[in-house]
């Protein structure tokens, strides 16, 4: 599955933000297999690469992801029933 393209904004004072180097990234997931990946992109929209997203992490059957501008990121899961923050480490 496939979540939003992340866009960094500089501009933007919050605690919370992700931090520039997720800047034109889409974010995928698979529920079967509790991973988040990074797909970074290009200007045009191509593919430059793929990465584990927070490889130590835990996730939980991802079910959708959201960025909201002044929350961390969210996702939502079927296993919780609910809603997991994904806080970057800093």
């Amino acid at each position: 599955m496939a979540g939003e393209v992340y866009r960094y904004n500089p501009t933007l004072s919050s605690e919370v933000k992700f931090p520039a180097y997720y800047d034109n990234s889409l974010f995928i997931y698979e529920w079967m297999r509790d991973w988040i990946k990074v797909v970074k992109l290009d200007e045009h929209g191509d593919r430059v690469s793929i990465e584990p997203f927070m490889p130590s992490a835990q996730f939980s059957s991802p079910m959708d992801m959201e960025f909201v501008k002044m929350a961390p990121c969210t996702y939502s899961n079927t296993a919780l029933a609910g809603t997991a923050i994904i806080r970057m480490p800093g």
